[in-house]
């Protein structure tokens, strides 16, 4: 560690200048088993970070596929499917009059737009080897045409 300076106009903030930056990586892969189907990812990612040795740092989790999405959302029981229904009902008009724009499967149209509303990627904190989240945050995979193989791509940067 070369160490830690106090700035006063940081509000009582810490910046640690370190060689000591871990980077952990792993890819997560699953398989869904519906066409829309909401898999919650919390205690994978939970796992991850609490097996990584990582102390403090931010986790990067990216879905690398265009029909599904990720997000974190209330781990109430029925909200991430409550989600995934509201958003489709909001698009179902409009992708429909649209669609044939896409020449290529245009029958998951909708799944592409709810994707690249919801997002690809989550950063979560990391402090004290955890994840910060809230208490009723978990981290979901939202799956819009499956079901089919997805890989996420989880990576804490951290010291």
């Amino acid at each position: 560690m070369i160490g830690v300076r106090r700035d006063p106009s940081a509000r009582g903030y810490d910046f640690v200048l370190s060689g000591d930056r871990k980077t952990v990586s792993t890819v997560l892969r699953l398989k869904s088993s519906k066409l829309k189907e909401v898999v919650e990812l919390t205690s994978q990612a939970k796992d991850f970070v609490s097996s990584s040795g990582v102390r403090n740092g931010l986790l990067s989790c990216f879905i690398r596929h265009t029909t599904a999405a990720l997000v974190l959302a209330n781990r109430r029981e029925g909200v991430g499917e409550l989600l995934t229904e509201v958003l489709h009902d909001a698009f179902e008009e409009v992708v429909e009059d649209k669609a044939g724009r896409i020449s290529r499967e245009p029958e998951i149209v909708g799944a592409y737009l709810l994707s690249a509303v919801l997002g690809s990627s989550v950063i979560i904190p990391v402090q004290n080897g955890r994840c910060a989240m809230g208490d009723w945050q978990g981290l979901y995979l939202i799956e819009m045409s499956g079901p089919r193989e997805r890989e996420v791509a989880m990576t804490l940067v951290g010291l």
